[in-house]
């Protein structure tokens, strides 16, 4: 059996190794598959629509989670709990972003 604590700092070295421009292709391909499985839901929607939709999303989650990960980390904390706040923060404010966004737009189209 192998140890544990060795097995772990083995995967970490390996992640630690992998290219950031890979990262941030991976990053970028999960947030574009799920807001096309969310824009799927909404049948009228173009091209232009899902991809400010997807600039909107990734913006407000990425400012707000390198934020909160950011802040969580000047006052000494681990990286692991500065990093799953982070995370938790950014998903909260994608959606939060996202619904904002849904409310201005149906505020429009009912003026209309």
């Amino acid at each position: 059996m192998p140890d544990t604590p060795q097995v772990v700092v083995n995967t970490v070295k390996t992640v630690a190794d992998l290219p950031l421009w890979l990262i941030i292709v991976l990053v970028m391909a999960s947030g574009v598959s799920g807001e096309m499985l969310r824009a799927s839901a909404i049948v009228d929607m173009t091209w232009k629509q899902i991809a400010c939709r997807i600039a909107m999303r990734f913006g407000a989650a990425g400012l707000i989670g390198l934020g909160i990960f950011m802040a969580i980390m000047s006052f000494d904390y681990h990286v692991y709990l500065a990093a799953s706040m982070g995370i938790f923060a950014a998903v909260l404010g994608g959606d939060v972003a996202s619904s904002l966004i849904e409310r201005f737009a149906s505020k429009k189209i009912s003026k209309i």
